[in-house]
């Protein structure tokens, strides 16, 4: 998976910012787990932890098809290879949201 996302978007698998897993039904998605990361290494190191893992495959176990939705902290030009926050500056952005 991560690999993927650094595919569509570099630098997106280690970004800090808010997380959602979901579960799809046809055409609805239903907000399940909400969560936030400022850890080093941004997603990849957070969303998968222990007791997140739990949640998402308990989210397999009930009918329909899982779904997570990143939201990652941008900063500076939607052009520039740095543009995802990583620094304690942004803790407070991502607490917030």
């Amino acid at each position: 998976m991560w690999e993927e996302a650094e595919a569509l978007d570099r630098g997106l698998a280690r970004a800090w910012g808010c997380y959602m897993f979901c579960l799809q039904n046809g055409e609805s998605v239903v907000p399940w787990y909400v969560g936030k990361t400022c850890a080093q290494g941004g997603f990849r190191e957070e969303v998968f932890a222990n007791h997140k893992l739990e949640v998402y495959n308990w989210i397999a176990e009930s009918r329909g098809l899982r779904t997570m939705l990143l939201f990652p902290l941008m900063t500076g030009d939607h052009k520039d290879s740095g543009r995802f926050s990583k620094n304690q500056a942004s803790a407070p952005v991502v607490e917030w949201l």
